[in-house]
């Protein structure tokens, strides 16, 4: 992950030494998203000022390539980006992925950078300035994995991963609706120019920007009189097929009809549906090969240094250092989507190495001490807390009396420690690192006004707040580490007060709720409407992904530096989840109204919690052997970390402006 800026100022405005801009709190955010490298350079052109800096987080190649990188054409490439596969694959496991680019873009026609960015597979968002035409050229990639914002008055225009969060500035996040373009070369030398979109070529004419008729306005809250609409030129390919995402979907008939399937327990009735679900092991082994390229991808494109060996190396792997700290953390609820993943990771990680699990909870207390053993922390399936303790009892020394607002009795707290005890049935010989992240109300307040509401900006809803504070204190790793091991799951040993996690790449589960039907507004979509309207809410819900949260998360999560990697939203995984139509994802089963009534069918989309609703994933997490935790029902983030409502004192929406970041 880097931290990338470019601003330009008209010369009229005075000199563009920006010098003490490098003490600025902005400079400060770039910085520590991208700790390894820090560079810049000025650019002098015709009435214009450019100033581009760039701050590297060196993930790719044997060595760091410092940016802005430039050519011997006077070309300047600001490059945030992963290149995972694709034609410059090969070349950035050479030279690393923003020399590769920076060659390939070379002396290009505006139709020629619109193709080399087509051939880009991996996240991304860029700067480049194009010497010989004059053009700057900016964008993200068509999902929006990766931020970029971007401000602009009659004078000057800034683009930048991050800003600080400011009451006069007006930042805006760049749509992923494909690529911009500035010329500079305009017959009006004062005039700054309006943006030209080259625009992804999987968004039809009727969806191209996602404009509301009724509103005429951008998701995102885009305005659109930043942006030159009325001139769209070339279409770019996209490395995604949205196949049937787009498409209007008709048919009634695809609901599985199984006798008594609602009063079996949920691990029965998924292996009934597995019996009874059409072409459901095809899809299973199709689904399971891409996420395991996509994980594969995510851990091992790294130089396989932790964040403290790595300063040892300095810029280049010629020095021989033996890193065997953990160098993947997962962002870890214990819910299904956190669970399959590590599952999967640990495929790809030496078995010496541990991998690190990073559990957030909020409260407002404090409980003292912690379980040293996870036996106590099975599942619970009907078995009563007094049955629990016959079987598993503890002695009185290690009992946790937990005050009304304790940790312990968290949600994701209680899921992840059942979850990690599977995974140590499941892996007994990988040492799993559960690190328990304890967050007060008073670090939580002191945290949001030093940096949080900042990397949230622009976005300011009660929504973005509670997300992006528990994405935040998860994505530090910072906490108490318990490493288990063993057969049994309940082996714990090296113990510590205090652990911060060395991973520089973090993988997240985004995008899986929304291509596999995870949101309570796809059971009511498929409940009001059927499979069209299902597929409908699918639909928006994954074009909605770069404005809603993509952005604000990858801001959140580098700001450790850290490198966020999001295995479900690999162009091959997304591309084939949305091949698939709705029924191939979800299970659904159909409900007659009784003899006599007038009321028409009804669908009812699970057929018990933790059944029908992201069925797929829940079937491959049950054939990998997550027996409990592929059940365990959807539970959104701030829910499950408690803090929702941690700090409200009335009734709050979570679309409200969240009075706590506009006024920290």
């Amino acid at each position: 992950m880097c931290g990338i800026l470019c601003t330009i100022t008209s010369n009229k405005c005075g000199s563009n030494d920006l010098s003490g801009y490098k003490e600025s709190k902005r400079s400060t955010l770039l910085k520590r998203r991208g700790p390894d490298r820090t560079s810049s350079s000025n650019l002098l052109d015709m009435s214009w000022n450019f100033y581009f800096e760039g701050h590297v987080l060196w993930m790719q190649g044997c060595k760091v390539v410092a940016q802005p990188a430039a050519d011997e054409f006077g070309n300047i490439l600001l490059w945030n980006g992963d290149i995972f596969g694709g034609k410059y694959k090969k070349a950035s496991d050479d030279v690393g992925d923003t020399a590769a680019l920076l060659r390939a873009l070379a002396e290009n026609t505006p139709a020629g950078i619109c193709g080399t960015f087509s051939e880009v597979i991996g996240p991304w968002s860029v700067i480049y300035w194009n010497e010989s035409r004059k053009t700057l050229w900016f964008g993200r990639d068509p999902l929006g994995r990766h931020s970029l914002l971007w401000f602009r008055n009659t004078s000057s225009i800034t683009i930048t991963s991050v800003t600080e969060r400011s009451h006069s500035d007006d930042y805006l996040e760049v749509p992923a609706f494909g690529l911009f373009s500035l010329d500079f070369s305009a017959t009006d030398p004062d005039a700054l120019p309006i943006p030209t979109l080259h625009q992804w070529s999987h968004r039809p004419s009727e969806l191209a920007f996602g404009i509301d008729e009724s509103s005429g306005q951008l998701p995102g809250n885009y305005d659109v009189n930043h942006f030159n609409f009325s001139n769209v030129e070339e279409t770019i390919k996209s490395q995604i097929d949205f196949g049937n995402l787009f498409l209007k979907v008709v048919g009634e008939s695809q609901y599985l009809s199984i006798e008594n399937i609602s009063i079996l327990p949920p691990n029965e009735a998924l292996e009934v549906v597995r019996k009874s679900w059409v072409d459901v092991d095809v899809r299973l082994e199709t689904f399971l090969k891409l996420l395991n390229e996509s994980i594969k991808t995510r851990v091992k494109t790294q130089p396989g240094l932790c964040k403290n060996c790595i300063k040892d190396v300095g810029s280049t792997v010629e020095i021989d250092v033996h890193c065997t700290h953990p160098k993947v953390c997962v962002l870890f609820s214990g819910g299904i989507d956190s669970t399959v993943l590590a599952l999967l990771v640990d495929h790809f990680v030496p078995e010496n190495e541990s991998i690190d699990l990073l559990n957030v909870a909020f409260a407002k207390e404090r409980s003292s001490g912690f379980p040293h053993n996870l036996e106590n922390s099975e599942n619970t399936s009907g078995t009563s807390k007094k049955e629990k303790r016959k079987k598993n009892p503890r002695k009185e020394t290690s009992i946790i009396h937990p005050a009304e607002h304790s940790f312990d009795d968290v949600p994701d707290r209680i899921t992840g420690k059942q979850a990690v005890a599977e995974l140590a049935v499941l892996r007994p010989n990988r040492i799993w690192n559960f690190v328990e992240i304890d967050v007060s109300v008073a670090e939580l307040n002191e945290v949001r006004q030093d940096f949080i509401s900042d990397l949230i900006h622009p976005l300011k809803t009660v929504l973005d707040d509670s997300l992006g504070c528990a994405m935040w204190f998860a994505a530090r790793g910072f906490g108490t580490l318990h490493s288990i091991r063993g057969a049994n799951g309940v082996e714990a040993f090296s113990i510590k007060e205090s652990y911060t996690s060395p991973a520089r790449v973090a993988i997240l589960g985004n995008g899986a709720d929304e291509q596999l039907g995870g949101y309570s507004r796809h059971r009511s979509a498929l409940e009001d409407g059927g499979w069209p309207q299902l597929a409908s809410e699918m639909s928006r819900q994954v074009r909605n992904l770069p404005a809603r949260n993509m952005g604000r998360d990858d801001r959140i999560c580098s700001d450790h530096g850290r490198q966020p990697r999001f295995p479900f939203l690999d162009e091959a995984v997304v591309s084939y989840l949305s091949s698939l139509a709705p029924w191939e994802k979800v299970v659904a089963q159909a409900k007659m109204p009784r003899r006599g009534s007038s009321s028409k069918l009804k669908t009812q989309l699970t057929l018990k919690p933790g059944v029908g609703d992201k069925a797929l994933l829940r079937l491959l997490a049950l054939q990998l052997g997550l027996r409990n935790v592929c059940t365990f029902p959807k539970r959104a983030m701030q829910f499950g970390t408690r803090v929702a409502k941690l700090e409200s004192t009335g009734k709050e929406k979570a679309s409200d402006v969240c009075q706590r970041l506009v006024s920290s």
